[in-house]
């Protein structure tokens, strides 16, 4: 697995962790503030997923694109800057 992939499963990891975090403390404080706050941190989990498909994807080689599809991983990275 190269770099790029890594980096990104960890912070798709990370993001899993804080969004399960703010949402269970929400839940055992009773703060609506911060359970909607964990709900909202999920969309990060969703575009790192994108993020990650878009990697495995622009490192496919066809015979028209013999050194992958690099373009895909540029639009999936601007994507994630919505």
């Amino acid at each position: 697995m190269n770099r790029k992939k890594r980096t990104v499963l960890f912070g798709t990891g990370m993001n899993i962790f804080l969004s399960a975090s703010k949402f269970i403390v929400g839940v055992l404080s009773g703060s609506i503030g911060l359970m909607a706050d964990g709900i909202y941190s999920a969309s990060g989990i969703v575009a790192s997923i994108a993020l990650f498909l878009g990697i495995k994807l622009s490192n496919r080689k066809t015979k028209t694109f013999s050194h992958g599809i690099y373009k895909l991983d540029l639009l999936i990275n601007a994507e994630d800057f919505r």
